[in-house]
C-alpha cells in the first residue's frame, strides 16, 4: 500500500508506478498534493481502493494523470477543474459511481479522457474532451447519454416541459406502432403467397436497401442441399451461403477479394408450423432495430409457402460450443479469449437491457448462441425466445430457453 507518510525530492517532476504488495490494499494519501511541481502521475495497477483523495486538485502543474485498474469508489471529486494543466485524464477500470462533475467543462487543456468500466451515470458533459471521445472510452458504465456516437440521445433542456412530456408519449409510440404495421404486413404477406404459391422462386428477399433474390439463396446452397448445413437448432436450420460480389446488401455491393462473399442463412422447420413463424417474428422484430457490435447482424428475411429465411451475417468460428466441443480449436481459445467473449456478451446484454426501449431479455443465453468470428469477438444470436418488457408494469415468463441454461419455475421482470 502507500503509506500516508511517503517523501520524495523536491521539486520531481514525475511519478511513476507503485508496486504494492498483492495482499494489501491502499489508498491514495492526500499528502501527494504538496508536491506541485509533478508533471505526471501514474498510479495504475495498484490495487488502490477508496475515494480519490479531492487534494489531487492543487496539482496544478500535472499534465497526465492514470489511476486506471484500481478499486477506486465514490464519485470524480469536482476538484479536478483545477488541473488547468491536465491533458489526459484515465479513471477506467474502476468503481467509481454517480454522475460525471460538470466541472470538467472547465478544464481547458484536457483533450483525452477515458471513464469506461465503471458504475457512472447520467449526461456526459460538453467538455472539451468528450467532443472526439470514442465509445470505447466511455463503454461499461449503468446509464451515460449523451450526443456521442453509441450512446442514448439526451433530450434538450431548452424544451418546455410539455414539449418533453410530448416527445417521451409520442417517440414509443410511434416506435411501437411502426412495429406493430411491419408485423401485421408480413402476416399479410405470408397468407397471401400460402394462398397464391405461383413464381415463388422469385421473391425478393426483405433486404434492407438491397437487390437480394429468394432465387440466389436457392441457388447459393442448392436448394439447401445437407452439404451446406452447418448447424442445427429447436427452431430451424443453418446454412452457409455463398453469393456473388455483385450482390447488394444495405445498399452497399458486397465487395471481397475472391468473387462470393458469404452470409449465413436460418431455415425454419416445417413442424410445428406455428410456433416457429412466431419465433421467426419475434427474431425479426428484436434484430430490425438494434445495431451492437456484440449482437449478430440480420441482413434480411423472407417467407413464403415453401420456406421462413433468415439472412445474417457470417462468422468464421461458429458457436462457442461448436468451438470447444475441437481439442485443437479449444486450446486455442485460451482465458484472455475466453475473458474477452465474457465481456462482450455483457455489454450486448447491457446494452439489450438498459439502451433500447423497450428493454429485450433475450431468454437464451448458452454456448450454441454465442457465435465468434475470426478474431473470438462474441455475437449474440437466436433472438426466438426473447421478450420485450413492458416498461411500465411488472413482467411475468414462463420458463424458456436451453435446459441446464436457466433456471427453474417463474421467472419475473420487474
Amino acid at each position: 500500500m502507500i503509506p500516508p507518510f511517503v517523501e520524495f525530492e523536491k521539486g520531481m517532476a514525475s511519478l511513476d508506478k507503485f508496486h504494492p504488495s498483492l495482499d494489501k490494499f491502499g489508498q491514495i494519501p492526500g499528502n501527494l498534493a504538496k508536491f506541485e511541481q509533478l508533471h505526471y502521475l501514474n498510479l495504475s495497477f495498484n490495487n488502490l481502493s477508496q475515494r480519490i483523495p479531492h487534494q489531487l486538485g492543487k496539482l496544478i502543474h500535472l499534465s497526465e494523470l492514470d489511476m486506471s485498474n484500481n478499486l477506486l469508489t465514490g464519485e470524480i471529486p469536482s476538484e479536478l477543474k483545477f488541473l488547468e494543466s491536465l491533458e489526459m485524464l484515465n479513471l477506467s477500470h474502476n468503481h467509481l459511481f454517480g454522475l460525471i462533475p460538470k466541472s470538467l467543462e472547465e478544464m481547458p487543456s484536457l483533450v483525452d479522457i477515458d471513464i469506461s468500466c465503471n458504475q457512472l451515470e447520467g449526461p456526459v458533459p460538453n467538455a472539451r474532451a468528450f467532443r472526439n471521445v470514442s465509445i470505447e472510452q466511455l463503454q461499461g458504465n449503468k446509464g451515460l447519454y449523451g450526443n456521442i456516437a453509441g450512446l442514448r440521445t439526451c433530450i434538450s433542456k431548452k424544451t418546455g416541459n410539455e414539449h418533453k412530456l410530448v416527445l417521451i408519449i409520442a417517440i414509443p409510440l410511434l416506435c411501437v406502432s411502426s412495429l406493430l404495421f411491419a408485423l401485421i404486413g408480413i402476416l399479410i404477406l405470408y397468407k397471401q403467397r400460402k394462398m397464391n404459391p405461383k413464381k415463388s422462386d422469385d421473391d425478393l428477399l426483405t433486404i434492407f436497401n438491397g437487390d437480394l433474390t429468394y432465387k440466389d439463396i436457392l441457388e447459393a446452397t442448392n436448394e439447401f442441399d445437407v452439404a451446406f448445413c452447418i448447424g442445427e437448432g429447436g427452431c430451424g436450420k443453418v446454412y452457409k451461403a455463398q453469393l456473388s460480389s455483385k450482390k447488394t446488401i444495405e445498399g452497399k455491393r458486397l465487395i471481397s477479394s475472391s468473387k462470393t462473399v458469404t452470409v449465413a442463412v436460418k431455415r425454419l422447420h416445417s413442424s410445428s408450423e406455428m410456433v416457429n413463424f412466431e419465433a421467426f417474428l419475434n427474431e425479426i422484430r428484436a434484430l430490425m432495430e438494434i445495431r451492437h457490435r456484440n449482437i449478430v447482424k440480420l441482413y434480411g428475411f423472407c417467407s413464403n409457402v415453401q420456406n421462413s429465411l433468415l439472412v445474417y451475417e457470417y462468422l468464421d468460428r461458429g458457436s462457442v460450443a461448436k468451438t470447444l466441443s475441437v481439442d485443437e480449436e479449444a486450446r486455442k481459445l485460451d482465458w484472455p479469449k475466453r475473458i474477452n467473449i465474457v465481456k462482450g456478451v455483457a455489454y450486448a446484454l447491457s446494452y439489450m437491457h438498459h439502451s433500447c426501449l423497450p428493454p429485450i431479455v433475450h431468454r437464451d443465453i448458452s454456448s450454441n448462441n454465442i457465435l465468434l468470428d475470426s478474431e473470438y469477438e462474441a455475437h449474440v444470436s437466436d433472438f426466438g425466445t426473447a421478450k420485450f418488457l413492458k416498461c411500465d408494469s411488472s413482467n411475468l415468463s414462463s420458463p424458456a430457453g436451453t435446459y441446464g441454461y436457466f433456471a427453474l419455475g417463474n421467472i419475473s421482470f420487474s
